[in-house]
């Protein structure tokens, strides 16, 4: 909108009384021909013009209300007549464009590489980073035990593994509402030629519950599930193996499945894209024994054992409870247990609540450094796509000068001009962004399957909250790339 055009309608909206003598004019009418019409039938001037202010009413209600249809219908046909300026706008930019094709499919060429290569990158980002856990009731309060620990050899060391006997320690803590041990690995699904290797994970009984899910056929365990022998040999099942190997059917529950030396009993099925708090796709969850016996043998030397470190711990904190609270309490429980150990007095290993979203602040692994490193990648290839569309509106701009002198000559506004060239920007902007929007959502598929098979997407590589971000992201970019070359053109030699 022009600089003209931006001012009347401020001044429809910041200054209402504008049309007020009009108003006053119209009801002053109605009023002297009330008292006209009354007159000519034998009534005094006196009279009749204060009959025709009864008859009409309160004023002041009849004022207001005019004038507020008054300035709807002003503020109604600047809007109108803006809208009609837009596609006059857009219908010459189009043609402009069409008569230069190469120049057209140069930049939105251009337009859409940048932003699909940096939609894909963010979209990645977003889900390895920021996106919470599905089917994990208040993620928030979540949280992944670690332990840093210093070597003289391999200096200083984070672990999310821990021992078992770790894990025996948090049934002291008071800052957690519960805690659930978990661990993973992958077994051989059937016999002989159809046989496959499948991940699976070995849970506590109370690590559905403690996440705060629910299954969607069947149950999950129970403590009488998971003795410590090993020996009930029951499992749950993902809903993506669920939907491949049974068609979603419900006797799916109560099947046998050989996992490697054990024949196991489906009992429950798991929500769609239900992983844990983990990336990583999963098939099967074991009560955590019978599991254990897939991961370490039917031995229990895991049990007793300090230097055994496999077993990982989920807690959900107590409400008000922060996880540097969390982690000092742990920390100590960890160091007074381990003073009396003959490798380990010397231990001061800090125990870490981490959050279960790995964007949320994680101060530990290499998650943070990536995700800077891609969006630092990310906004240097937008700002090179910016820079060279900007170049070539520019040379544009120097071809067309005779064309906006004339303009100008002719009486054009140079907001009218600079308005036209930003509608032709975004333009272009609108067609790269589509294009963009292609090229994201076939790159965000072929890395999910190239780079990154192991993990289970929960969403299409372009969802609603990426496409709403490529959509402010393209209007970014058309001022960036358009308002410099437009206000610069609009200003040429006469």
């Amino acid at each position: 909108m022009s600089i003209p055009g931006i001012r009347r309608v401020l001044e429809l909206v910041v200054r209402p009384f504008r049309g007020r003598p009009a108003v006053d004019e119209e009801i002053q009418f109605h009023l002297e021909a009330q008292a006209d019409d009354l007159i000519a039938r034998g009534w005094s001037p006196d009279r009749a013009r204060e009959e025709s202010l009864r008859r009409f009413g309160d004023l002041g209600r009849y004022r207001e209300g005019l004038m507020k249809i008054d300035r709807r219908t002003r503020l109604a046909g600047e809007w109108w007549r803006w809208i009609m300026e837009m596609r006059d706008d857009l219908m010459h930019s189009a043609r402009g464009l069409a008569r230069t094709p190469a120049f057209t499919l140069g930049v939105v060429v251009t337009l859409a590489s940048g932003l699909g290569m940096t939609a894909t990158m963010v979209g990645l980002v977003d889900r390895l980073l920021f996106k919470p856990p599905a089917h994990v009731d208040r993620p928030d309060r979540i949280a992944r035990y670690t332990l840093t620990q210093t070597f003289e050899m391999f200096g200083r060391v984070t672990n999310t593994s821990v021992t078992w006997k770790e894990v025996l320690l948090q049934a002291r803590a008071r800052s957690i509402e519960g805690f659930a041990a978990y661990a993973s690995g992958s077994s051989s699904l059937g016999r002989g030629g159809d046989a496959r290797s499948v991940p699976f994970m070995a849970v506590s009984p109370n690590y559905f519950s403690l996440l705060g899910t629910g299954p969607v056929a069947g149950r999950f365990f129970s403590p009488d599930d998971d003795p410590p022998d090993g020996s009930n040999l029951v499992a749950v099942i993902s809903d993506r193996m669920w939907n491949r190997d049974f068609g979603r059917a419900p006797s799916a529950v109560g099947s046998r499945l050989q996992l490697g030396p054990d024949r196991l009993t489906i009992i429950g099925v798991t929500p769609r894209y239900f992983n844990g708090i983990d990336l990583d796709a999963n098939d099967l969850w074991l009560p955590f024994h019978t599991g254990a016996r897939q991961l370490a043998g039917r031995g229990r030397d895991w049990e007793d054992t300090w230097d055994w470190q496999w077993v990982r711990i989920v807690a959900r904190l107590r409400p008000g409870v922060t996880r540097a609270t969390a982690s000092a309490e742990a920390t100590a429980l960890y160091r007074g247990a381990v003073a009396d150990v003959a490798d380990r007095k010397n231990d001061h290993g800090v125990v870490t609540y981490q959050p279960a979203i790995a964007g949320q602040g994680a101060d530990e692994g290499k998650e943070p450094v990536i995700a800077a490193l891609l969006a630092a990648v990310s906004s240097l290839l937008l700002l090179i796509t910016c820079a060279n569309v900007a170049n070539l509106l520019l040379a544009r701009g120097l071809a067309r000068s005779r064309e906006f002198a004339v303009r100008l000559a002719l009486g054009v506004g140079r907001g009218r001009l600079v308005r036209m060239l930003l509608v032709e920007t975004a333009l272009l902007a609108g067609i790269g962004a589509a294009g963009g929007f292609a090229l994201s959502y076939a790159g965000g598929l072929l890395t999910r399957r190239w780079f990154l098979p192991n993990i289970d997407f929960v969403e299409p590589p372009v969802d609603g909250r990426l496409l709403l971000a490529m959509a402010a992201t393209a209007v970014v970019t058309a001022l960036a790339i358009g308002l410099l070359p437009a206000v610069r053109m609009s200003r040429p030699s006469l």
